[in-house]
């Protein structure tokens, strides 16, 4: 089975199916509850979250279709959202990405409308995408997109 690479913020994302082709995968990062639950109280502690609406070009990953919440209810809103239930990694290509930013620290998601493939450390943990979460992101897409024209 042949497995896509996508590189986003200077990690590496392997995406390997069970859902979308019957291959094996296994994620490199163990993904129990506990692990989940300390990453998403991380994620959920973000002052500034960064919408992606396509993949940031070069190396800096910074300019790019983005939209940015800063104001603290626009980022508790989305924040209240994210619920992590870890998932087989899949081969979708995701165009779309999230960046949570606590502090120093940044931790990045690489989604789609059933895909919250986070990377942390260097780390990809592989998560289903909450509805809610993904309806949120569309809203800020189109309404972006709107003030652009």
């Amino acid at each position: 089975m042949p497995l896509r690479t996508t590189v986003l913020s200077g990690a590496l994302i392997l995406c390997g199916c069970l859902a979308c082709c019957g291959g094996e995968t296994k994620s490199n990062v163990p993904s129990g509850e506990d692990s989940a639950t300390e990453l998403e109280k991380a994620i959920r502690s973000a002052e500034k979250v960064e919408l992606f609406f396509v993949p940031p070009p070069g190396p800096d990953r910074d300019t790019s279709e983005k939209l940015v919440l800063e104001t603290k209810e626009e980022v508790q809103d989305f924040l209240s959202l994210v619920v992590l239930t870890p998932k087989p990694a899949c081969e979708c290509e995701h165009g779309k990405m999230l960046r949570f930013t606590t502090g120093k620290k940044k931790i990045t998601a690489s989604i789609c409308s059933h895909c919250f493939d986070v990377v942390e450390d260097g780390k990809v943990r592989n998560f289903k995408m909450p509805k809610e979460l993904w309806a949120k992101f569309c809203e800020y897409e189109k309404k972006h997109k709107a003030e652009e024209k």
